[in-house]
């Protein structure tokens, strides 16, 4: 049989022994586990929490498969000076290059020289574009005068802002006159299915000597051969 007889003394010492804890310094142990055991609290908390606030991962406004046809035009000018792409800036009006969301961004846009190939308006091409539903993109790469560099896909850039274009640069018709030892700029515009409102704020590009296959299509060969 326990005896409670000295059971105030028993309870007296357990609230001494609470004090005592209480004005212990935490130790970098203690400091984990009670951080743990509240971030535990907070997920079980938010398990059945309304979403509806957040953006559906399906609600981006970029493109979401690999694209292997749009619309592209090139330009082709001597390389004169490094870049032939000249964008006036105004504090109201940051560079938002290679991307064209808005045809009013075309009047900051212009070229420091003239293409080789006689044309009225060289941004034709971009004027042309409907940007309530499309995005236009302007790119410049110098190449070999004989070379020319063909757009093989667009993809989306991993880390989810803006495109990635892959170009195979590849010799020109044997029909066009150049100099082996001659170097231009080659100006390719393209046409994006996806209407952006304001300008992505990332952008790549990839260069190659072959033919790269699109990711898709490599997942797709992969696959079917298993």
């Amino acid at each position: 049989m326990i005896s409670r007889a000295n059971e105030p003394d028993r309870e007296r010492h357990l609230s001494t022994v609470h004090r005592l804890a209480d004005m212990v310094p935490w130790t970098r142990r203690r400091a984990i586990q009670a951080c743990a055991a509240t971030v535990a609290a907070a997920a079980a908390g938010c398990t059945d929490a309304d979403d509806a606030g957040l953006p559906d991962a399906d609600e981006s406004d970029g493109i979401d498969d690999v694209l292997t046809d749009v619309e592209v035009e090139t330009l082709r000018f001597d390389a004169s000076d490094d870049e032939v792409i000249e964008e006036t800036e105004t504090d109201e009006r940051r560079s938002r290059l290679p991307y064209v969301v808005e045809r009013e961004h075309l009047e900051t846009i212009e070229f420091r020289v003239d293409p080789i190939d006689d044309v009225d308006d060289p941004l034709a091409f971009l004027r042309a574009i409907d940007y309530e539903e499309a995005t236009g993109v302007i790119v410049e790469r110098e190449l070999e005068a004989c070379y020319e560099a063909s757009v093989q896909y667009v993809e989306p850039r991993s880390s989810g802002e803006g495109v990635r274009i892959q170009f195979c640069q590849g010799k020109r018709d044997p029909d066009v006159e150049c100099a082996l030892d001659d170097r231009q700029i080659q100006v390719t515009m393209l046409e994006l299915p996806v209407a952006y409102e304001t300008p992505p704020g990332g952008f790549g590009s990839g260069y190659s000597g072959t033919f790269d296959v699109p990711p898709e299509q490599l997942h797709s060969e992969d696959g079917d051969g298993e």
